[in-house]
């Protein structure tokens, strides 16, 4: 990635931002406030209160996800804005009707098959919640095809969201083994190990969104979406810093989380540190290479410096170009963490300390 800078600020950060701030911020905003106004209408009244606390609560995942559109060309800038953020408000939506109690990995599954439905152009009905879940789809399902190079990316776009359908329904409501074994079957052979293969699956909706940006650009080749499907599946994998920002919570839920799935921090920390190191290299060699490495290390840093808020670590370290910067108007910067409480703060803050350190080496 290019080292060159304007008044601080990494190339590829200035030229998203320039991209972002004039129209795509505006243009994501509208579209946050018609997917409101949509929920509002839900007839059904807990269908409408988890959608509307959805909205209120994760706000900022759609307004990341209209980042994306900076890699499109300014006339389909709109569309792609619009496509992305209705695709990340019914993830999030999707996200939360699968959490609830009693569901099971069929019913996720056939709530989840609204995503590859929608890519592959074909409406999709939730049950009770008045046509909200087909109308946030909109946008995607009637748009790709407007996109210049649409037929080069809808097949992995469509392998994209059916893998990441399933991952999260079995991440919400399958047993451990039978997630291990859909893990080593996406494995395959590859450089992932199964834990990997599992959060890259289950963060392809990422990959998802730079399909749909990359089907803006008409010199877009199927060749080129296998990189960005490689690519976004090391930047899924990275997802899995999550987990450790949420380790607290997922214990107390007993639920299994993914550090629980290595054999420590440290093995975590050098397979990500690999994962991470692959990606860097992939990044140089692809197309838009610079966007997506700032991705990369925009995700990084986010979880980074959450997991220093919620534990009292250092956050990692130096200005960090990124989708959160972009958004939020300002690169992800180190310091500022809480101070851990007590020895149980300490414990829990830890894992991440080994493995921040372990990526901040690379």
């Amino acid at each position: 990635m290019s080292s060159a800078t304007a008044a601080g600020m990494p190339l590829p950060l200035l030229r998203a931002c320039l991209r972002y701030w004039p129209a795509v911020a505006s243009q994501a905003h509208a579209e946050l406030a018609r997917c409101e106004r949509a929920a509002r209408t839900i007839p059904d009244a807990q269908l409408r209160a988890l959608a509307l606390r959805k909205l209120s609560r994760e706000r900022f995942n759609p307004q990341l996800a209209a980042t994306f559109a900076t890699l499109a060309p300014r006339r389909h800038r709109p569309l792609v804005t619009r496509a992305a953020v209705g695709l990340q408000v019914a993830y999030d939506y999707l996200d939360l009707l699968t959490e609830r109690p009693g569901m099971s990995v069929e019913q996720a599954d056939r709530l989840l098959g609204a995503l590859p439905a929608a890519v592959a152009g074909r409406r999709w009905q939730a049950p009770g919640d008045g046509g909200y879940l087909d109308g946030l789809l909109q946008p995607l399902r009637t748009g790709l095809d407007r996109l210049p190079a649409a037929a080069a990316v809808r097949e992995a776009a469509i392998d994209s969201a059916e893998r990441c359908a399933h991952a999260q329904a079995l991440s919400h409501c399958g047993g451990e083994d039978e997630i291990r074994r859909f893990a080593q079957r996406q494995a395959g052979g590859g450089p992932m190990h199964w834990q990997e293969a599992l959060a890259a699956a289950t963060a392809s909706v990422l990959c998802v969104h730079a399909l749909i940006a990359a089907a803006a650009d008409p010199a877009t080749t199927p060749a080129h979406a296998a990189e960005i499907e490689s690519m976004y599946g090391a930047i899924g994998a990275l997802a899995m810093l999550d987990s450790l920002v949420d380790r607290p919570e997922d214990r107390d839920s007993g639920q299994i989380g993914y550090l629980e799935r290595y054999t420590g921090a440290e093995e975590m920390a050098d397979r990500l540190a690999t994962i991470a190191r692959g990606a860097v290299a992939e990044g140089r060699r692809m197309r838009h290479g610079a966007h997506h490495l700032m991705t990369l290390a925009g995700l990084i840093a986010h979880y980074g410096a959450a997991a220093a808020a919620s534990g009292g670590t250092a956050a990692s370290g130096g200005a960090v170009a990124s989708g959160s910067a972009v958004a939020s108007g300002s690169a992800v910067a180190s310091g500022g963490a809480a101070t851990a409480r007590g020895g149980r703060a300490e414990a829990e803050a830890e894992p991440a300390r080994i493995v921040m350190a372990r990526l901040r080496a690379e």
